[in-house]
């Protein structure tokens, strides 16, 4: 069925361009192709400005003097949401998951400096209530005047996932204008959005045979119900008559490395092995993971020989400084590391 899309400000440099990775894909056995949504812009790279095109959208027709959003204190979402909220001439408060570091980097050195709000809560107060949290603050600022727009983790909610459904139809001309179809459109998952709006998506525009979605925290039957669950909203919200099998929502979850935001010195060393062989850079907390699981689900042999597979960069090349320690000490001695990815 055709779908209308709801109005978005033009804030993403869009389409993104989809790029052979030939050694990777002679190393692998399959044909391997990235969509470059790290290319979306510089200060706004990755998959969120999508989302935010649709949302900052809706926060202006309702009249909205600010936003208010959340994350990790390294969060792509919340850098995006302030530099976009700031180019838009709106106020931005950040609630952000961890302890303010001694010295900012990164992309709360960018949510510093475009003068964003910063609102410090603990890991635990944010897995067990950020919800009532952002409906506390919600209040409060309406009390004092303020016209706020909420915007949940990751902007994963019906009117922000509308953005990778969108991601999705431009894939499907993409692929047509090479004549070349994936089997397979896989992405990180951290907050479901990016993998709705996909899965959404490929229901709508037919780009790939599937969507596979690689966990970088929580599990499979969290993000599964959260998945089906924005998805249906979605449909009811934009009157999409379609049929949600909800088997098909593919995830899996072997390669979360210890939790959000934390990796290994396998996965670094695979990171660093992908950007000598197609100068493609992985960010530890997403990109890393999702390509890594990719490549492991290869060689076991879940993914068949000479499948077409088309990844998704979200970007997070802002991320790399949060592990600056981890990375000198593992690379200190790469002259004498067996390349053991080939």
């Amino acid at each position: 069925m055709k779908f209308v899309f709801p109005d978005k400000i033009q804030l993403a440099r869009i389409p993104t361009p989809i790029q052979r990775l030939d050694r990777l894909s002679t190393e692998w056995g399959v044909e391997l192709r990235v969509k470059r949504d790290d290319l979306t812009g510089a200060e706004l790279t990755g998959n969120k400005i999508r989302k935010l095109e649709y949302l900052l959208c809706d926060a202006r027709h309702r009249g909205c003097d600010m936003i208010v959003t959340c994350g990790a204190v390294t969060s792509n979402h919340a850098r995006a949401a302030a530099i976009a909220a700031r180019r838009l001439g709106l106020h931005c408060l950040l609630i952000l998951a961890g302890d303010p570091p001694a010295l900012a980097s990164g992309n709360l050195q960018l949510d510093l400096l475009v003068g964003a709000e910063v609102q410090y809560i603990s890991r635990e107060e944010y897995s067990a209530n950020i919800d009532g949290i952002l409906q506390q603050t919600e209040q409060e600022l309406i009390a004092q005047g303020r016209k706020p727009y909420m915007i949940p983790t990751g902007g994963s909610n019906p009117i922000g996932l509308v953005g990778y459904v969108e991601a999705a139809r431009e894939i499907r001309d993409q692929c047509a204008e090479e004549n070349w179809f994936p089997d397979t459109l896989a992405c990180a998952v951290g907050s479901g959005g990016t993998y709705a709006g996909l899965f959404l998506g490929n229901l709508l525009f037919r780009p790939a045979a599937s969507v596979l979605g690689i966990l970088v925290c929580g599990t499979v039957e969290s993000f599964s119900s959260k998945i089906e669950r924005d998805v249906r909203e979605t449909c009811a919200r934009f009157e999409i008559q379609e049929t949600i099998n909800t088997e098909s929502i593919r995830l899996i979850d072997g390669y979360i490395a210890g939790g959000y935001a934390k990796t290994n010195s396998e996965q670094l060393r695979f990171i660093r092995h992908v950007a000598q062989q197609e100068a493609i850079f992985l960010d530890p907390v997403y990109t890393g993971k999702a390509f890594y699981g990719i490549y492991r689900e290869i060689q076991a042999g879940r993914i068949p020989p000479n499948s077409r597979i088309l990844l998704i960069h979200t970007g997070g090349i802002f991320g790399f400084s949060a592990f600056a320690e981890e990375m000198a000490a593992e690379w200190k001695s790469v002259a004498s590391w067996p390349d053991c990815f080939a």
